[in-house]
């Protein structure tokens, strides 16, 4: 992505968040040649506004950049923002697993937005065209229970009047009678 430059302006929108920015895997370095795209937390605003400031990337590659970061990002910066990295055998965890990790936690987002009736529903990280693929292969099981999403949109949204939807009387009301 750095080499590429292909850090820019949102134009995606996403109901009830914010994002300024979105960084795109261009399609030929990505596994399925399609432009890759994730929405960038405002936190990084001000990092992404420095680096769209500079005019070189100071890589020639894609390889290079890639070669170049991946023990100082596993050892140094993981590390100092206590990140789990590795499993108990002191192994690195794999990308495997971390796409499994942030497949889980879209699948529980987008059954939020769909028990909230939300539009649009948050883009896929890991850039599936089909639910089915992310559901089936990375995210965990039961991950898209609607019971559980409905779990957690309770506890967020019931105390914020704006945000609170009719079945969420019904469903307090259930939940006390169990």
């Amino acid at each position: 992505m750095v080499t590429e430059k292909t850090i820019v302006h949102n134009d995606y929108h996403v109901k009830h968040k914010r994002f300024n920015f979105k960084a795109t895997a261009p399609a030929q370095i990505t596994k399925t040649s399609l432009d890759y795209f994730w929405l960038l937390p405002p936190k990084f605003d001000a990092v992404v506004s420095g680096i769209l400031k500079h005019e070189a990337t100071g890589f020639s590659s894609f390889k290079s950049l890639k070669d170049s970061l991946r023990s100082y990002f596993s050892n140094k910066v993981l590390r100092k923002a206590g990140v789990l990295t590795r499993h108990k055998n002191r192994r690195l965890y794999s990308l495997r697993t971390i796409r499994a990790y942030r497949a889980t936690e879209w699948v529980k987002l987008v059954m939020q937005y769909r028990v909230m009736g939300w539009k649009p529903e948050p883009p896929n990280p890991l850039s599936h065209k089909q639910w089915k693929t992310t559901l089936d292969n990375y995210a965990a099981k039961s991950s898209e229970s609607e019971w559980e999403a409905r779990r957690r949109c309770f506890d967020k949204y019931y105390k914020k009047p704006e945000l609170r939807q009719p079945w969420m009387d019904e469903w307090l009301r259930a939940t006390k009678k169990q």
